[in-house]
């Protein structure tokens, strides 16, 4: 204003100079009481002017940008009013986005009512109302919003509200006046995905199904868990953080840190949103075989933004919950779980059945043993007299016709030394068993009997 100033030849009367400096204030006065709040209504209908928004995707509340005119110096009458935004952060101008004006009296849709300019995005809603109850309109007000949860990094840009309007008379000049301000977005982080592998598997990395509880894993076992979380746009200062349960039943998830956890760099997804993945892997331990149902191993991993103390609710956290089993000698490969069962159910039943069928055969080896035995001597206990047998021969007479021995022919002694189970071989070692002969053999012999 001043270099215009400066231009202008001091010939020219005084009173023409004013003149121009008058009209260049009214027309390009940037801040003559004109009005621009952003503000973040609440759910509860609360409202709260902010100068930067941090986007909830979750967030029920919607916020909003309000021109207001009530405080513009010598308002005479509202021509137009309108609300305008520049389309990207290097634009050099800036576009329409909500219209209210008070020039055309025969359209119905537009005269003094808010309207959403054409081309306007769809997430906008349009805002305020024409005050008719002052001559003036000065009450008037003119806005758009969105919901929070929608509102990306696009967003971030300058917001103007732009007034026409007539001064009083006696000229009833015509004013312009502009007030610009640019929303600073900050995204908070959103959602978080989780993988597991098994790190002990012989076909190498196997990425493992995922259920509320994963298994089975056995001690000795490694496993990697991975935490691939959007950060919003916080890339230069959000955290991925773990927890772990104790071995306590009941207590709290605690802070886990481990030396072998790999924080990956944040990659940019546009609109200045980022994502960011951390893993760490852990080895089952015998401790973690014995929790009980109500304590198994768990762990847990979220977002924490230390500048602005946010971390991710509980409802949105990924959890990685383990039911770790204990065995003999753990097999690190990738066998399917029911061939496992499968394969040690049929060892132990195979085992059993073979104990089983040995102890018959055994059994079934004495008692032959023992009935041949019986069946081929005569010991004293067993012996009956000549008249039971007679008595029971003829009680129960069965007639048989037998074949000649071919031993008939030695004496009753020497066929004693002819047995059904083997030869029988003297010996001259102490005696071993004492074998009874029949009351026409009173001689007593040793005997040394070879079983085959």
């Amino acid at each position: 204003m001043f270099k215009f100033v400066n231009n202008i030849k001091m010939d020219l009367p005084v009173s023409v100079i004013i003149f121009v400096l008058c009209c260049g204030m009214l027309i390009y006065g940037q801040d003559n009481g004109l009005e621009i709040d952003f503000q973040r209504i609440l759910e509860d209908v609360e409202s709260r002017t902010i100068e930067q928004i941090q986007v909830d995707s979750s967030s029920p509340d919607t916020f909003q940008v309000m021109c207001r005119v009530n405080s513009v110096n010598q308002l005479f009458k509202i021509t137009t009013l309108k609300v305008q935004y520049k389309t990207s952060a290097n634009a050099q101008d800036f576009t329409d986005l909500a219209i209210m004006q008070n020039i055309d009296f025969t359209n119905a849709d537009t005269h003094q009512k808010p309207v959403l300019a054409s081309g306007a995005d769809s997430g906008w809603t349009v805002e305020g109302s024409f005050d008719t109850t002052s001559s003036n309109g000065r009450d008037s007000t003119l806005g758009v919003s969105r919901l929070v949860s929608s509102i990306t990094c696009i967003n971030a840009v300058e917001y103007r509200c732009n007034l026409s309007y007539t001064m009083p008379g006696p000229n009833y000049n015509t004013a312009t006046g502009i007030k610009s301000k640019e929303l600073d977005i900050q995204v908070l982080p959103t959602t978080i995905a989780r993988q597991v592998y098994n790190m002990s598997s012989l076909s190498g990395l196997l990425q493992v199904s995922l259920f509320d509880t994963i298994e089975p894993f056995y001690v000795g076992q490694t496993v990697k868990m991975e935490c691939s979380a959007n950060i919003g746009s916080y890339n230069g200062t959000a955290r991925i953080r773990w927890l772990k349960s104790n071995f306590v039943p009941g207590s709290p998830l605690a802070p886990y840190y481990s030396p072998d956890a790999v924080l990956g760099d944040p990659q940019s997804t546009g609109n200045c949103v980022y994502q960011q993945t951390d893993s760490l892997t852990y080895t089952m331990t015998a401790q973690d075989a014995a929790r009980t149902a109500e304590n198994i191993l768990h762990f847990q991993c979220y977002v924490y933004i230390p500048s602005i103390n946010w971390e991710t609710p509980e409802h949105q956290r990924e959890n990685f919950k383990f039911i770790v089993y204990s065995r003999g000698k753990t097999t690190h490969d990738d066998t399917n779980v029911f061939e496992k069962e499968s394969s040690s159910t049929g060892t132990v039943t195979g085992g059993v059945v073979g104990g089983v069928v040995g102890g018959v055969v055994v059994v079934a080896v004495v008692v032959v043993a023992v009935l041949i035995i019986t069946r081929s001597y005569q010991f004293p206990c067993m012996q009956t007299s000549d008249n039971a047998k007679n008595t029971k021969i003829q009680a129960n007479p069965v007639f048989e016709t037998k074949a000649a021995s071919p031993y008939e022919h030695l004496t009753t002694g020497e066929q004693t030394e002819y047995t059904e189970i083997g030869l029988a071989v003297p010996t001259t070692k102490p005696l071993l068993m004492s074998v009874f002969t029949p009351e026409k053999m009173p001689l007593i012999q040793s005997w040394e009997f070879i079983l085959q």
